[in-house]
């Protein structure tokens, strides 16, 4: 019964980590993006 409703928020936090990972990811390309540095660093990519 322990291991299965601890199951449960486990799952939901991951499953918020990765929103958070998704949103992070989107917070530095928006650096990157108006940054002078970024910019360039972002056309080296491309």
């Amino acid at each position: 019964m322990r291991t299965v409703s601890s199951y449960h928020p486990a799952h939901r936090f991951e499953k918020f980590n990765g929103i958070n990972r998704i949103a992070s990811i989107a917070v530095i390309m928006i650096i990157l993006f108006t940054d002078d540095a970024g910019r360039f660093f972002s056309r080296y990519m491309l």
